[in-house]
């Protein structure tokens, strides 16, 4: 098995690392585990289906970094600056910390998911899924695990059902196992995250043999070839 996720990705950036790097691997099985990372577009402005609402697009003519003070550039103080408050802060934040655009304050979120459907994500989710369908792979899909841990994260919460809904729908639309029982209550305690979603040792045992199991169920563990 092989982890082709990356942290911080909605599933359109998903789309484009599969795209161009995991498709030559050629899978058996494709699990994808998405939803609350899309979360975030429908939280800034007015959803996008590229969802360059949420992230600064890259132009050819310029980039994501400032560029320093040309006049100031010659003085060590200023350098110190620009070395610890820019360019340290993508070490710090990841490049996700500066390709997207700041949130809005949390007062407006319950506003903005209202505002921005689910409707962008469940189309690229789709089209994920049939790409993968399409070269011959099989797909299960999984619904995400989060918990509210405070004010903010109970409207957060919210586009995250939402999404797992979505998850649910695109599974029977295109005849692909669905995991219900993950995101069903007490199937994690909080004791198995150490944030609002993400597994620790524990909850990441607890996870593997879900998943484990339910693709045992489905006849999607390849069956090693008996010695005689």
């Amino acid at each position: 098995m092989i982890n082709g996720g990356v942290g911080g990705y909605t599933v359109l950036e998903n789309s484009i690392h599969y795209l161009t790097l995991l498709t030559d691997l050629k899978p058996d099985v494709v699990l994808l585990y998405e939803g609350i990372n899309d979360v975030h577009p429908r939280l800034i402005g007015d959803i996008t289906n590229d969802y360059s609402n949420y992230r600064i697009p890259w132009r050819s003519e310029g980039t994501v970094l400032p560029r320093p003070n040309p006049a100031l550039a010659w003085l060590y103080p200023y350098r110190f600056y620009f070395l610890s408050r820019q360019i340290l802060r993508v070490q710090q934040t990841g490049i996700g910390g500066v390709t997207s655009r700041p949130y809005p304050p949390s007062a407006e979120w319950a506003a903005s998911l209202k505002r921005n459907s689910p409707n962008a994500y469940k189309t690229h989710l789709r089209n994920l899924s049939l790409l993968i369908l399409a070269q011959g792979s099989r797909a299960v899909i999984l619904p995400q695990h989060f918990v509210a841990l405070n004010e903010a994260d109970e409207i957060f919460i919210k586009g995250v059902t939402q999404h797992n809904v979505v998850n649910m729908e695109v599974a029977e639309e295109l005849g692909i196992p669905f995991l219900k029982g993950l995101a069903a209550s007490g199937a994690f305690g909080r004791d198995d995250t150490f944030d609002n979603c993400h597994f620790n040792e524990r909850g990441s045992a607890k996870m593997a043999d879900l998943v484990f199991e339910f693709l045992t169920a489905n006849k999607l563990v390849p069956v090693a070839p008996s010695r005689r």
